[in-house]
């Protein structure tokens, strides 16, 4: 599977990394979207170092990512949180993505909730 791997840097460390294709996890079936799903972008990974976590870089990240959509024609975006995730659940509510709801995967007890973002 091939990935777009963005990573932002602050004095030549690494402190966030974003994953991003056009794959969605056969889980996402389960799923009644929004959208009609034409050509959808999945965020797959969005991680920031915990030392820099609370100061916006996720926030520019979803920026980032919903310009490279729109830029590249993509109709929605979509993703999955992890239940017990509660910053990225506030985030992508903030950020207006809908939460249209949750599978699960082998390696978690917990649900993760299924969000979308249509592109105008």
């Amino acid at each position: 599977m091939h990935y777009n791997y963005h990573v932002f840097r602050d004095n030549n460390h690494c402190i966030a990394y974003v994953a991003i294709n056009e794959k969605q996890s056969p889980e996402y079936s389960q799923i009644v979207w929004s959208t009609d799903g034409r050509k959808v972008l999945v965020i797959h990974r969005l991680s920031v170092h915990p030392e820099f976590q609370g100061k916006g870089i996720a926030r520019k990240f979803i920026d980032f990512i919903e310009d490279f959509a729109i830029k590249n024609q993509y109709s929605c975006i979509r993703l999955d949180a992890y239940s017990e995730n509660t910053a990225a659940l506030r985030l992508y509510d903030r950020m207006g993505y809908q939460r249209l709801g949750q599978v699960f995967f082998p390696f978690r007890e917990l649900p993760f909730y299924c969000y979308e973002k249509a592109l105008v």
